[in-house]
């Protein structure tokens, strides 16, 4: 029996075969595993990077994990809550992984502006795309970019390294906060896939609470 049994009347299983996930730390671990639980066929992972001690308060990892590489880990947590999924793991830099270009799907959950950048001028080059996810977190602000085949202001919300000041980084924050920010980029693949209405982009403070939305359109 399939994860997804109760909820696979609310969108048509044929879309869920294929994504990928670029990065697998505090925000990508619970993507991963939502996605595992929505249905999906195959879900590919990309990460060149450890599971380190300080990664434990922030991802979904068991501590045996530790110094395993990321994508083994997340490997490892979707096959426990979906024994019918296929995952192909990366263990390489983006920049290495996207010379075969992209999904039509994608969630990118990176360390870097420069990076979500490339990886969305590389997914505009696949004539089948339908969505990116793009998932944002610093210390106490989520920001959720939905963009789309025939709704794309990816660049309007696009701003480049050096622009942005340091801040303390999200590793010192506990896995609910990446809890939210995944909830958000899974809800909005939800909605573009089940052609339902949505935010193309949210910004959400978390101490206060303060959300931000803008641009309510309607789905593929």
């Amino acid at each position: 029996m399939k994860r997804n049994y109760r909820n696979s009347g609310l969108i048509d299983q044929k879309k869920l075969k294929e994504i990928a996930v670029i990065g697998a730390g505090s925000i990508g671990s619970t993507i991963i595993q939502d996605l595992a639980m929505m249905g999906y066929d195959k879900i590919v992972i990309v990460d060149n990077d450890i599971v380190a001690i300080h990664n434990l308060s922030t991802t979904r990892y068991p501590e045996d994990f530790i110094g395993s590489a990321k994508v083994e880990a997340a490997k490892y947590m979707c096959n426990l809550l979906n024994h019918n999924i296929e995952i192909e793991t990366i263990l390489s830099s983006v920049e290495n992984w996207m010379e075969n270009g992209l999904q039509a799907n994608v969630i990118m959950a990176t360390d870097t502006m420069h990076s979500r950048k490339a990886i969305y001028k590389k997914w505009l080059e696949n004539d089948s795309r339908v969505a990116l996810i793009d998932i944002r977190m610093a210390s106490m602000v989520i920001e959720r970019i939905v963009t789309t085949k025939y709704n794309d202001h990816f660049m309007n919300y696009y701003k480049p390294d050096s622009e942005i000041p340091d801040e303390p980084c999200t590793m010192k924050h506990t896995v609910f906060t990446t809890s939210i920010a995944s909830g958000l980029a899974v809800t909005g693949l939800f909605s573009i896939l089940s052609n339902r209405a949505y935010f193309e982009y949210i910004y959400m403070g978390l101490s206060p609470l303060i959300v931000k939305k803008e641009l309510f359109v309607k789905g593929i």
